[in-house]
């Protein structure tokens, strides 16, 4: 995926090229071992701007990969490692991202569908989303406010939408860059309650729990995070043999693929 266009680039390799742009827009690292990922060209982080950690502290890890913050015997994150390296938003973020028990290789999925496979017509989004993106910040500034100041409005609706533009309005961002402390994290930040139940087979409940988790993608990955959480639950308490029910089929049959999942 990182070929060069070169100097005198035909209609065909130039296509290509832009096609790879839309592909690198769309897709995402699902991080298995870490062996494969970059930890600051590839994008393998859910729920920050860019998919990746900006913050690292310079000339540390530069060529790095995942592997490198994975507890390879335990399966876990290394928390210090992490903390010594990123700022504490990043640390939570990638630390909300699962490992599964088992080393698999990482594996490259396509963002934009449910199930994270390839189709024409979600990568027709993306690419709108990129052709958007090679406006300029500068033009679509201009724009923004041409169109503000001509619109048919009111003279206070024009200053309420143009106040934000300018940095006027007290969003978390703007405090903190004026080094008052507030949260960075934001007020809509993907947390979701999980919650399950376990019935003998007479019907009676014998095991109940709830949990709230945050670093969710999506319904789906919330459904199959609440069959995780109830497993391990059960797991703890002795019950080795458990039959599972969801209400979510698109779970169950990822979940039966095994490794394969997406």
């Amino acid at each position: 995926m990182d070929p060069n266009l070169g100097p005198n680039p035909s209609y065909v390799w130039r296509s290509i090229m832009e096609g790879r742009s839309v592909l690198k827009l769309g897709t995402r690292w699902r991080i298995g071992d870490g062996q494969s990922v970059s930890i600051l060209n590839d994008t393998w982080v859910p729920g920050l701007p860019v998919e990746r950690p900006n913050s690292m502290v310079p000339n540390v890890l530069d060529h790095g990969i995942v592997a490198e913050l994975i507890d390879q015997e335990e399966r876990t994150w290394k928390e210090e490692l992490l903390r010594s390296l990123f700022d504490p938003n990043e640390v939570e973020t990638i630390m909300d991202i699962p490992l599964s028990l088992q080393r698999i290789e990482d594996k490259l999925i396509w963002t934009e569908s449910k199930l994270g496979v390839f189709t024409v017509r979600s990568a027709y989004h993306v690419a709108i989303i990129f052709l958007e993106r090679e406006v300029t910040d500068m033009e679509l500034r201009n724009l923004v406010l041409k169109l503000l100041w001509t619109a048919n409005v009111i003279p206070k609706v024009k200053f309420f939408n143009w106040r934000p533009m300018h940095g006027f309005v007290p969003i978390r961002s703007i405090l903190r860059s004026r080094h008052i402390e507030v949260e960075d994290e934001c007020c809509v930040c993907g947390t979701v309650s999980l919650g399950f139940v376990v019935r003998n087979g007479m019907g009676d409940v014998v095991l109940g729990g709830i949990s709230r988790v945050a670093g969710v993608e999506s319904v789906l990955h919330a459904e199959c995070m609440a069959i995780v959480f109830g497993m391990e639950s059960a797991w703890e308490q002795g019950y080795n043999q458990v039959l599972v029910e969801s209400d979510s089929m698109v779970a169950i049959e990822e979940i039966g693929k095994g490794k394969d999942s997406l």
